[in-house]
């Protein structure tokens, strides 16, 4: 039987009598009949029926709607009026997303907010915003701002069983709502995945889910990676005409984050993360054990799939004028005492202290307490539990640099919050104004912490990586001393960018890195800039350049 291609409505329909074979490994169908099969007319599924089905098999009905498929991705573009205070690009990044739904992924501190908010101007219908909560103020003071609309956010402020009916009237009266990634959850029914069981309670209709928005914001997308995760299937199940998903680092861990970030805004053509992994990607053994998803050999044509569907550049592209950013890095020794400690237990997963044997029972446990070891000493409090205190050659090393800049203001950021803690100590000791976001300062003493800050009141911002990462703005500094990076691309990545923004009047700003040498901390390094680069094979650049 000669295959045929026809189109019913927004499916093609394949009359293919071995169709099975060759279409589901790689593309989205469901069988209709023996031998016929449905395909969602998107431009990735046209593309791929057109490289396994003769273009001569193709109903005139058919190649009309792949050519416009074709067109739509290729020549995507929408008119927008000049807006005051706007750079050209921004106004290029608000047609873009006038276009349709897609990702908007331009460089941290580019100004994402913005654009996303200018562009809700032309639209009319509910708007629904996911983000994180550190940012919730922030979107609804720019949906006001920029769009004349009012807007609502669905916080932890207000109890759990009026969130539906605040969520409700919001729409009613035609306010954007705004939702926390931590409420998402609890707002929406959870979408299926693999063979994922939903109760009852998550599967039933709650009030993002029954609405059907016009516009959907994914602030921070990436958080939606891990598709076993509640907020993430909360995310999926929310329909919307339009989906913009907004983040700076769209793959941060593995090739797999790419397939998430496609399910997102594109489900008709990224529906099965096996077929797409199967497709794209490849699983090469790693040096420590077990294995890695790495890009396969088909990424050209992942690349030609997708590439439409993500608009980047970097931030100078965005903001029009270049802001250098210079890289120190000040290593730190351990002494002659607190180095045998440490190589014992690099060596053996022993530690001694104060008389107590500390054993760790694997790799992933070493690396954390290894970490700890690398920034400062440790102490047993008689209960099994450790933790950091001086002396510390990071913080020494870090009151040094202050020193050095006299006046100056400064952001100092720490994956581990013990450190940062001993950090802010000292240095409030010396006489020096501090401020601090952590995990340990939350909402309106959060906000007065950086107003305080970026208004020259505060010398020193202390932030966690994880707190202080992600939306906040402290371009008020123009140094930024790393005292101890994580593991993750997105937080170490997201923390540069805090004082490398849009809003910094400065031409340059300076990344210090305190390494303390031959530890792990160099290890780290070397990891982050191996997940750079497996991210640069679809961001088309480096996300971090540490090396």
């Amino acid at each position: 039987m000669t295959p045929t291609v026809s189109l019913d409505g927004d499916a093609f329909v394949v009359e293919w009598e071995h169709g099975a074979a060759v279409l589901k490994q790689c593309v989205p169908c469901r069988k209709r009949s023996e031998g016929v099969f449905t395909v969602p007319a998107t431009y990735a599924n046209a593309y791929r029926l057109a490289v396994r089905v003769p273009y001569a098999a193709w109903g005139d009905d058919a190649k009309e709607a792949a050519a416009a498929l074709h067109d739509a991705a290729v020549h995507r573009a929408a008119r927008v009026t000049p807006v005051d205070g706007l750079s050209p690009a921004q106004e290029t990044g608000v047609a873009w997303l006038l276009s349709g739904s897609g990702l908007l992924a331009d460089q941290m501190g580019s100004g994402k907010t913005v654009q996303a908010c200018v562009a809700l101007r032309e639209r009319s219908g509910p708007v629904a915003v996911v983000c994180p909560n550190s940012v919730v103020d922030h979107w609804v003071e720019h949906i006001e701002k920029w769009t004349g609309r009012g807007a609502r956010a669905i916080t932890s402020a207000i109890a759990p069983y009026e969130r539906p009916a605040s969520l409700r009237g919001a729409v009613d009266t035609d306010m954007a709502v705004v939702v926390p990634w931590s409420q998402v959850a609890g707002l929406a029914k959870q979408a299926a995945f693999g063979h994922t069981k939903l109760p009852e309670q998550e599967a039933g209709q709650l009030p993002l889910s029954e609405t059907d928005w016009d516009v959907l914001i994914v602030d921070e997308a990436h958080r939606a990676k891990n598709p076993s995760a509640a907020q993430t299937r909360a995310v999926w199940s929310i329909q919307a005409t339009t989906v913009w998903a907004l983040t700076g680092t769209p793959v941060s861990e593995s090739p797999l984050d790419w397939w998430s970030m496609l399910r997102l805004i594109d489900p008709r053509s990224w529906p099965s993360r096996t077929r797409y992994a199967n497709e794209y990607c490849t699983q090469t053994p790693m040096f420590w054990g077990g294995s890695q998803w790495m890009f396969g050999p088909a990424l050209p044509e992942l690349r030609q799939l997708t590439d439409w569907l993500m608009l980047r550049r970097t931030m100078d592209e965005v903001i029009g004028r270049h802001i250098v950013k210079d890289r120190t890095v000040r290593k730190v020794h351990l002494p002659a005492k607190h180095r045998k400690l440490y190589d014992d237990l690099r060596e053996n997963l022993l530690l001694e202290l104060q008389g107590e044997v500390l054993t760790l029972p694997n790799a992933l446990a070493a690396a954390t307490r290894l970490q700890q070891m690398a920034a400062a000493h440790l102490e047993a409090d008689g209960d099994g539990n450790y933790r950091m205190c001086m002396p510390s050659p990071k913080c020494e090393m870090l009151a040094a640099i202050i020193d050095e800049l006299g006046d100056e203001q400064l952001v100092v950021m720490s994956s581990s919050k013990q450190l940062l803690h001993l950090a802010s100590a000292k240095i409030a000791a010396a006489g020096y104004t501090t401020a601090e976001v952590s995990g340990d300062v939350t909402g309106d003493a959060r906000t007065d912490e950086i107003a305080a800050f970026q208004s020259g009141e505060r010398q020193i911002m202390f932030a966690t990586t994880g707190a202080g990462g992600e939306g906040i703005d402290l371009s008020a500094a123009s140094r930024l001393v790393m005292l101890q990076r994580p593991y993750s691309l997105v937080q170490s990545a997201q923390a540069e960018d805090r004082v490398r923004r849009w809003t910094q009047e400065k031409g340059a700003v300076e990344i210090i890195d305190v390494v303390t040498a031959d530890t792990v901390d160099e290890r780290i390094r070397v990891a982050l800039q191996a997940k750079s680069t497996t991210a640069s094979q679809i961001t088309g650049a480096e996300i971090l350049q540490l090396l």
